[in-house]
């Protein structure tokens, strides 16, 4: 404290009396009390900026709002700053920013921004699923909160609910856009660390439930049961066609004339329709080429393999394989997705084929871009024999043979 200076108190500084000017008055080490002849008291720090050594004069606030020991005791926080070559001032509208910035970053206002930045990556119905989810489970209870000032209560009494419901898969969902939200936050460097990493952690676990399927020994009867259905002709031809291909049933559904070069025998599937993003070829096998033509026979002059029932300049929708397999009496026992199952099954069962070539024909993507260039160009002449040998298979099936095509008797008949 500087020599001669004599400590404010309380009662002095409530004696004081408004004069015509300003008047500082001294409580030591840079501290003052500023007396405005309105009558208004306010404190002020006097100091020595780091560095430069200038002259800084900072407000502290009112009084009697800040008290005297609250005054001394803001300015020993200064005092403690400079110590550290940091100006108290300019710490002062950091933190003023840094609070702005920690309002204005809500839930909901960082969580839209990664929304909207994942509409660049991912197919529009994945977004637009994504916004949804988050609008109706998390926008109302949490979306007004600054993302650093939610902690793992807020969430749990948010998502509690859905899990007495028996929601879990939803509750896996949304406790994973929780964590992405806030990974994205902390690479923005909105927040300073991910705080609700293990979210997930509090909630049980869903039962992993894959797509049915029939046992491979059923697909006789299956084909059967398929071509004697009162389906539609198109949609039977859909079902097959998703069987040969072993495509998803979207891809399946929106299969277009011109992704199909008969010639070459490849249907190539654009990224923007794959699943992993990813451009996708399937190799026709002859039982495809037979099945196109069926196809064409019955859809000509279309964009589209498989045109919509009422709309036949679009597609059939993608769920209508799946309402026929329920019409045919395959309701919880096979699903459209599931056929996939099936020939991965029948082929890794076949013990003919690689692992790498069945995962390729089934595009399951690989990570790596270069391995995936690479493994395309390496495995079409195996992914064209698996594609001839499933085919093959496929049409023994439907003439009620089961017997397992032999690869090195097919690559005879047609080498």
């Amino acid at each position: 404290m500087a020599r001669g200076v004599v400590p404010l108190t309380n009662t002095k500084i409530n004696s004081l009396k408004p004069k015509e000017k300003v008047k500082a008055y001294a409580d030591g080490n840079g501290l003052y009390l500023k007396h405005e002849p309105t009558g208004t008291k306010w404190w002020q720090l006097v100091y020595a900026r780091p560095f430069c050594g200038r002259r800084a004069n900072m407000s502290l606030g009112r009084y009697p709002d800040l008290t005297l020991a609250g005054a001394r005791l803001e300015a020993a926080n200064c005092r403690s700053l400079l110590a550290q070559d940091i100006d108290p001032k300019a710490h002062r509208e950091e933190q003023k920013r840094e609070n702005l910035k920690e309002r204005k970053n809500t839930l909901a206002v960082v969580a839209n921004e990664l929304i909207e930045s994942k509409r660049l990556k991912v197919k529009k119905e994945t977004a637009d699923t994504m916004q949804l989810r988050f609008d109706k489970h998390l926008l109302a209870k949490l979306g007004d909160i600054p993302l650093s000032k939610i902690d793992v209560r807020d969430v749990e009494l948010t998502l509690r609910p859905l899990v007495n419901e028996g929601k879990l898969e939803t509750v896996k969902r949304l406790s994973t856009f929780i964590n992405e939200v806030m990974r994205y936050a902390f690479i923005r460097r909105i927040i300073p660390f991910n705080h609700l990493a293990d979210i997930s952690k509090l909630f049980p676990s869903p039962n992993v439930r894959h797509s049915p399927t029939i046992p491979c020994k059923e697909l006789p009867d299956f084909l059967e049961t398929l071509s004697n259905a009162n389906i539609r002709p198109l949609t039977r031809l859909l079902i097959l066609w998703q069987l040969h291909t072993m495509t998803r049933p979207k891809e399946a559904a929106t299969a277009r004339w011109d992704e199909i070069d008969i010639e070459s025998r490849e249907w190539v599937i654009p990224a923007e329709k794959m699943k992993m993003k990813k451009e996708h070829t399937v190799y026709l096998s002859d039982e495809v080429i037979a099945l196109l033509r069926e196809i064409k026979d019955l859809n000509t002059n279309r964009e589209y393999l498989f045109p919509g029932y009422r709309n036949p300049r679009t597609h059939v929708n993608s769920e209508a394989a799946n309402t026929a397999l329920k019409r045919m009496g395959y309701k919880d026992r096979m699903v459209a997705h599931g056929m996939r199952a099936l020939s991965s099954t029948t082929l890794y069962e076949s013990g003919k084929f690689r692992s790498e070539v069945i995962e390729q024909s089934l595009a399951h993507a690989e990570n790596n871009e270069v391995k995936a260039a690479y493994n395309r160009a390496k495995y079409e002449v195996e992914r064209r024999e698996l594609m001839a040998w499933w085919g093959k298979h496929i049409q023994s099936a439907s003439l009620g043979d089961m017997a397992v095509v032999s690869l090195d008797d097919w690559r005879v008949g047609n080498g």
